[in-house]
């Protein structure tokens, strides 16, 4: 019997480095399956249905929605973008592994809709110091939209650690990737994921 694949999920502030993070961790091993998304932008070029995107229309994301087959959704450029429930069964029942890089209120709507199958990664920065310098490396904002970015961070995002299963600080890209596969190898050793070890070993019952 295949056993069920994990979901990882990832979030963090803006400039934490999450993308880089998740990036190394997937080139130190592959195999992880990747899920495509709905979105209400209209397809481009030699895009292909299904496979880079699900296309809906307005309506169509709204009934996904309501029905419960969006799990989380983000607005970009004023087009919708939602992960989609039967594309993360589909392939954790597969056995396959996930990595999802979804924002703090994502992280939880997949954990509550696969509470047995999802662990949920916080990333945090070494100092507000050193989140302040990233993004202004990055040089990409004013400095008034960094300090903006700052406050979101220290208000709002940060005191949302709790909701999460662990927490990985990233002073260290190679470190902190190592850390995040180490989650993931932790999470596969749980007996509740290898509850048929037993039998396949031809122990159980010998001492009860």
């Amino acid at each position: 019997m295949t056993k069920r694949g994990i979901i990882t999920v990832i979030s963090a502030p803006s400039g934490c480095g999450k993308n880089a993070v998740i990036s190394e961790a997937k080139k130190l091993r592959e195999g992880f399956a990747y899920i495509t998304s709905a979105t209400t932008r209209e397809i481009r070029g030699e895009e292909k249905e299904g496979v880079d995107y699900f296309y809906k229309t307005e309506e169509e994301f709204d009934k996904l929605l309501q029905s419960g087959e969006i799990l989380e959704w983000d607005l970009y450029c004023g087009n919708r973008y939602g992960t989609l429930r039967s594309q993360i069964e589909e392939k954790i029942e597969s056995g396959m592994d996930l990595m999802l890089d979804l924002t703090i209120s994502g992280a939880v709507a997949v954990k509550e809709a696969f509470p047995d199958d999802t662990v949920t990664v916080f990333l945090l920065p070494p100092s507000i110091e050193e989140l302040r310098r990233r993004l202004q490396l990055r040089g990409r904002e004013s400095q008034d939209q960094i300090e903006k970015r700052i406050e979101t961070a220290i208000k709002t995002e940060i005191p949302q650690v709790y909701k999460f299963d662990k927490i990985i600080v990233n002073d260290d890209l190679n470190v902190a990737s190592e850390k995040l596969l180490a989650v993931i190898d932790a999470e596969k050793l749980k007996y509740k994921r290898n509850q048929g070890i037993l039998d396949e070993l031809g122990l159980k019952g010998e001492y009860l």
